[in-house]
């Protein structure tokens, strides 16, 4: 049996995608014989200056924003990640 690690780097701030994620990695039904554990990596930052640069590369740079004003996008961002 060869052990299985997954990585996925994503905003995964609420409940229901946490849950995705634990429900497609830990099924029996969709990983017959393949069971992945999942761990949840939580990085907190309360640097405002720091989060806005962030924010605003981001949804300068992720197809999620496309039609977005980039003010809209900050704002619909920092939703997901409140």
């Amino acid at each position: 049996s060869r052990d299985r690690i997954a990585i996925f780097d994503a905003t995964n701030s609420t409940v229901k995608r946490r849950q995705w994620i634990l429900e497609e990695c830990t099924s029996p039904e969709k990983r017959p014989g393949k069971p992945t554990g999942v761990v949840f990596v939580e990085s907190i930052c309360d640097d405002e200056a720091l989060l806005e640069e962030n924010f605003r590369f981001k949804v300068q740079n992720s197809p999620d924003f496309e039609g977005m004003t980039e003010d809209e996008a900050v704002v619909d961002l920092r939703k997901r990640v409140k």
